[in-house]
C-alpha cells in the first residue's frame, strides 16, 4: 500500500507521528552575514556599475555571490557564509581590487573599501635555454613593495602549448614577472612597463632553493587534509609569488618539498585540522636553508584549559562563550580558536589549540561581561589597552584557571556630516586617555560605520578614565567629546565630521613631462614645527598622466613625498588641508625639500 493510502486510514495524531518518522529532519540553516562597501577609482572617483564578487580563500576563482555598485560606487552582498570572505572588483585597464570581510554569528555584518589602480597587460613566451617552449609554466605579474591604499590581486596563469601567456591587471610602473615550472629555477624578470608589453622569459633547469617539510605524529588520514602555506620575504618585507607554490599538502608519509625557488627568506606554516603543530611556523635565513624542517603534531584536546568563571563578587557566570587565541594569532577574527561555554556553576573545559607552555589569551564574545586580569610588565596588556579585556597566560596542563569578569561598558556611535547626513564605511577608533603616556590617547577598539552611519564597539572596561570616539577617512574627520562609562553602563555619541579634504597633483620630471607609475606617500605633519606627528603613511601610484590623488585627508598639516627605496625622491613642503578643501600641487623630480 502506498504511503498516501496508509495515511488516509490513520488518525490525525498518527499521521503527524508517521510523517515525523519518514520525513527528513530540518537542518539548522548555516549562519550568514552581509558585506557592504564601495569601489573607488585611481583618483578617488566612485566606480559605478562595477561587478563585485565574493569568494572563499584559497578558491578565489570560484564566485559564491556577486552584485554591482550603485550610482555612488556602493554595494551590498547578503547571505554570505559566516567566515572570512574575499571581495574583488575590476574593470579593463585596472588592477583587480581585493579586500576581505570577517563574518560570524557574533559579527554578522562587515564593511570594506576597494580601490582600482591603472594596469597593463603583459604578454609573452616562456622557453628553456635551448629555445624550446615550456608548457604549463606558472607566470605571475606583480609589483613588489607597493603598500598602496587599496590592495590588488596579482594576475597569474599557466603557459599554453607554445609557452605563451597573457596577464591583464599588472600595475603600471616598475614590475616583475615570476615564472616557475617543475624542474626549473624560478626566473624573476624585472621591467618598467607603462603600456602593454611583450616579454619573453627564459628558464634554466635546476633545483634552486629547496624547502622540505616533515610532520611527525599524524595519522595517515590527517595528511590528506593538511595545508602548507609558504611565503617569501626579503629583508623582512613580503613579496608575491605564484599562488600555486604558496599552498601545498603533505603526502602519505607526512612530507612535502618545493624545488626551484629563488634566494629569499622562506616562511613555512603547516596546518592540519584537529591538530596543533610545534613549532607553529619556521622562517629560514636567506642562503642558509636547513636540510629539512621538522614539525611535531599533537591532537587538539591533548591539552585542555579548564577552570571556573565568576564575577568579582564570586557569582558563577553561566552560558558565557570563551575564545582562546594563540600568541601568534591574537586577532579577534583570525586563526582557528579554541572555544568553550561555561556551565551553570561557571565551569568550563576547552580543547585548546595549544602546546605546553605556549602563550595564549582568552576573551569573552557575545557577552555583557569582560574579563579582568591584573597585568604584569611582561604581558602584552601592560602596554596595549586593547588587551585589558583578555586573560593572558601560558598553557599548563592540569592547572585550574580562576577567571574574573566584570560588567562590560558599551559604546555606540553615529557618524554624521555637517548637514546631519550619515557617513558610511568609515574606520573609527574608540580611545582612552592615558595619563603620562605618549601619545596621550591609546586605542581600545575599532569599528567601521554601517551604511546608516552607526557603529558599535565591543564591550570594554568601564570606569573613570576618559574615552573618545575618533573617525578619519574619505567620509570626513572628527572627534567626539570626552566621556566616561560606568561598568555595565552604555553611552551613545554622535560624531559630527568635518568634511575630508583631497590632495591631488602630478609628478613631473626635470623637463616637465609627467612621470607614470611613481609611488607617492602622504604623511601627517605639524605646520608650525614641520615635524611628523605620527608614523602613519598613505601611498598611491601616479597614473599614466603623472596624476595622483589622496582622498579622505583629515584637516591639518601634511607632506607629500616618496617612500623609502624610491630611486628619485621628490618632497613637498609641509602644507595645511582645510575641511573639505582640495590642495593641488606638482612635484618635480630632483626638487627635494
Amino acid at each position: 500500500m502506498p504511503m498516501w493510502a496508509r495515511l488516509g486510514a490513520l488518525s490525525l495524531r498518527q499521521t503527524v507521528l508517521l510523517l515525523a518518522v519518514h520525513l527528513p529532519a530540518q537542518a539548522t540553516p548555516p549562519a550568514t552575514g552581509t558585506a557592504e562597501g564601495r569601489v573607488l577609482g585611481p583618483l578617488g572617483e566612485p566606480m559605478i556599475g562595477i561587478e563585485v564578487r565574493a569568494a572563499i580563500h584559497p578558491a578565489l576563482d570560484i564566485t559564491v555571490a556577486k552584485t554591482r555598485t550603485d550610482g555612488q560606487g556602493m554595494f551590498v552582498l547578503g547571505r554570505l557564509p559566516a567566515q572570512t570572505v574575499t571581495l574583488m572588483a575590476t574593470v579593463p585597464g585596472h588592477t583587480l581590487a581585493v579586500g576581505s570581510v570577517s563574518l560570524s554569528v557574533d559579527r554578522p555584518g562587515d564593511v570594506v573599501q576597494l580601490r582600482l589602480w591603472p594596469a597593463n597587460t603583459l604578454r609573452g613566451r616562456v622557453v628553456d635555454t635551448d629555445g624550446t617552449p615550456v608548457t604549463g609554466a606558472v607566470v605571475l605579474g606583480t609589483r613588489d613593495f607597493t603598500w598602496f591604499d587599496g590592495r590588488f590581486r596579482s594576475p597569474e596563469m599557466q603557459t599554453d602549448a607554445d609557452g605563451r601567456f597573457e596577464l591583464a591587471g599588472v600595475p603600471i610602473g616598475d614590475c616583475v614577472l615570476r615564472v616557475w615550472a617543475p624542474g626549473f629555477v624560478m626566473q624573476e624578470q624585472s621591467l618598467v612597463a607603462l603600456t602593454d608589453q611583450e616579454v619573453d622569459v627564459q628558464l634554466a633547469r635546476g633545483d634552486g632553493d629547496v624547502v622540505s617539510v616533515r610532520v611527525t605524529g599524524l595519522p595517515l588520514e590527517a595528511c590528506a587534509n593538511s595545508r602548507i602555506r609558504v611565503y617569501p620575504t626579503r629583508g623582512g618585507s613580503g613579496f608575491a609569488m605564484p599562488r600555486q607554490l604558496q599552498d601545498g599538502g603533505l603526502d602519505a608519509q607526512g612530507t612535502w618539498s618545493l624545488r626551484g625557488l629563488p634566494a629569499a627568506e622562506w616562511n613555512v606554516e603547516p596546518t592540519v585540522p584537529g591538530f596543533v603543530l610545534e613549532p607553529r611556523s619556521v622562517r629560514t635565513e636567506q642562503g642558509k636553508l636547513p636540510r629539512e624542517l621538522v614539525f611535531v603534531a599533537s591532537a587538539i584536546g591533548s591539552l585542555q584549559l579548564r577552570g571556573v568563571l565568576h564575577s568579582a563578587a564570586g557569582k558563577p557566570l553561566a552560558g558565557q562563550k570563551l575564545i582562546c587565541r594563540t600568541k601568534r594569532s591574537q586577532s579577534m577574527n583570525g586563526g582557528t580558536p579554541g572555544e568553550a561555554v561555561s556551565d551553570a556553576d561557571g565551569r568550563f573545559v576547552m580543547d585548546a589549540p595549544l602546546v605546553k607552555d605556549e602563550p595564549y589569551s582568552l576573551h569573552l564574545v557575545g557577552s555583557s561581561w569582560v574579563l579582568r586580569q591584573e597585568k604584569t610588565e611582561r604581558m602584552t596588556g601592560s602596554g596595549d589597552l586593547r588587551y585589558r579585556v583578555r586573560y593572558e597566560d601560558r598553557a599548563e596542563p592540569g592547572r585550574e584557571l580562576r577567571l574574573i569578569a566584570v560588567e562590560a561598558a558599551h559604546v555606540t556611535a553615529k557618524l554624521v556630516d555637517h548637514e546631519g547626513l550619515p557617513v558610511p564605511f568609515l574606520w573609527t577608533e574608540l580611545q582612552q586617555v592615558r595619563g603620562g603616556g605618549n601619545p596621550d590617547w591609546s586605542d581600545l577598539g575599532y569599528a567601521t560605520s554601517r551604511r546608516d552611519g552607526t557603529l558599535q564597539f565591543a564591550g570594554v572596561h568601564g570606569g573613570e578614565a576618559g574615552l573618545r570616539v575618533v573617525a578619519n577617512g574619505s567620509g570626513g574627520a572628527g572627534v567626539s567629546e570626552t566621556f566616561t562609562v560606568a561598568p555595565g553602563g552604555r553611552h551613545e555619541v554622535t560624531v559630527t565630521l568635518q568634511r575630508a579634504g583631497r590632495v591631488i597633483g602630478r609628478v613631473l620630471d626635470k623637463g616637465g613631462a609627467p612621470v607614470a607609475g611613481y609611488r607617492v606617500s602622504l604623511g601627517n605633519y605639524d605646520v608650525a614645527t614641520g615635524q611628523q606627528t605620527d608614523g602613519g603613511w598613505n601611498t598611491v601610484p601616479t597614473g599614466r598622466d603623472g596624476r595622483f590623488a589622496f582622498v579622505g585627508v583629515a584637516p591639518g598639516g601634511h607632506k607629500v613625498h616618496a617612500i623609502h627605496g624610491e630611486t628619485r625622491p621628490c618632497d613637498s613642503e609641509v602644507f595645511e588641508v582645510g575641511a573639505g578643501a582640495t590642495v593641488e600641487l606638482d612635484l618635480r623630480l630632483g626638487d627635494e625639500k
